[in-house]
């Protein structure tokens, strides 16, 4: 695969206390040894370096990228629209115009990777949005269109429409599963 990314065999092989980085900071691209990002109050940061709990862990975790289907957010909610997945820079960044060329090709790699898992667990189509309105750190949702979603339901509501297909967090976990098997 081009620009350096690893496949996905190359990161699922690697032994799980490899893939465990420390990153309570994160510098920067272009700045100096002294200027650092705090990372401790952001909500994506948190996800990726496991402080806040996502179901059945991250789906993806390369030396720039983790992926993880999305918790149950913001408390007290305790369900979530099954298969909507997020797809992250490990480096704290705003948004596309902040990551590299080479961070913004390995995220958009696994954007059609995951895109392609779902599909293959029966989503007819994927949809994906980076709104970074909530949380100042690039995240890219994929949001599956399920085959029993009624025509008339537009992109926006596939998740929220009666009759959707949300779960708690056990529900999630085991479809986070699924979506690695198909990885």
């Amino acid at each position: 695969m081009g620009h350096g990314a690893p496949s996905v065999r190359e990161v699922l092989a690697r032994p799980a206390w490899t893939r465990i980085r420390l990153r309570a900071v994160a510098r920067a691209p272009g700045a100096g040894e002294d200027e650092r990002v705090e990372r401790s109050g952001c909500l994506v940061c948190q996800e990726i370096d496991g402080e806040v709990a996502v179901p059945d862990g991250l789906l993806v975790d390369t030396d720039t990228v983790g992926a993880f289907h999305r918790p149950p957010w913001p408390e007290p909610d305790d369900d979530v629209f099954l298969g909507h997945l997020l797809v992250c820079p490990h480096r704290h960044a705003a948004d596309w115009a902040a990551l590299t060329d080479d961070e913004a090709a390995e995220v958009g790699a696994w954007v059609a990777r995951l895109s392609r898992a779902l599909k293959a667990l029966g989503a007819t189509r994927v949809y994906t949005m980076s709104l970074g309105h909530a949380v100042d750190h690039l995240h890219v949702h994929l949001v599956p269109r399920w085959p029993e979603t009624p025509d008339d339901v537009s992109w926006q509501h596939v998740d929220d429409y009666p009759g959707a297909r949300r779960g708690e967090m056990e529900a999630a976990a085991d479809l986070a599963r699924r979506v690695r098997e198909e990885l």
